[in-house]
């Protein structure tokens, strides 16, 4: 198993490319995974100045186009890769904690917000509670495919009183 490199020197702490190569071997030990259908070996890469660059890989299963940030905490952020991969180091170093504040200072985050958010998504991570993004997307997907079974019953006060138990899947109705 792949693990971060202890000397703080490492080239992926400092070379966006490197930090690429590093998360997927820590995040696909047998090569690229696709995180829709989570098949191998219909994962191909892009390859090439005229495509979309390097650690871009699309599946053949399920014709997404993915890159090792999708379905983890890194995903849907501009944050460098190997800003991401300090941060992860220093936090894991802190044995009092890490304000914010201290790691837009230190990595050399543009505002307080990205620093926010960064400092956010580092402690989900290492909560071990959000073991995968996909799964809290998942789960507002499905939340948006909920639907009454029945028509909410009225309360005495004329107010609907639709409780959790009224709602079913939209699949499971059929």
């Amino acid at each position: 198993m792949t693990t971060l490199p202890k000397n703080i020197d490492h080239p992926c702490y400092h070379n966006d490319n490197a930090a690429r190569i590093m998360l997927e071997a820590i995040f696909w030990p047998n090569g690229p995974t696709c995180p829709t259908c989570h098949r191998i070996d219909t994962v191909i890469e892009h390859g090439g100045k005229k495509s979309m660059g390097p650690g871009w890989y699309w599946c053949r299963e399920c014709r997404e186009n993915f890159t090792v940030r999708v379905g983890s905490v890194l995903g849907r952020s501009h944050i460098q890769l190997h800003k991401w991969l300090l941060g992860f180091r220093l936090y894991a170093a802190s044995k009092k904690g890490f304000s914010a504040h201290q790691l837009m200072r230190t990595i050399g985050l543009g505002s307080y917000r990205s620093a926010w958010f960064m400092a956010h998504r580092i402690r989900e991570a290492m909560d071990g509670s959000a073991d995968n993004v996909a799964r809290s997307e998942a789960k507002a997907r499905l939340s948006k495919s909920m639907k009454p079974i029945s028509a909410p019953r009225s309360a005495p006060n004329g107010r609907s009183s639709m409780t959790s138990a009224g709602y079913a899947l939209a699949a499971a109705s059929k």
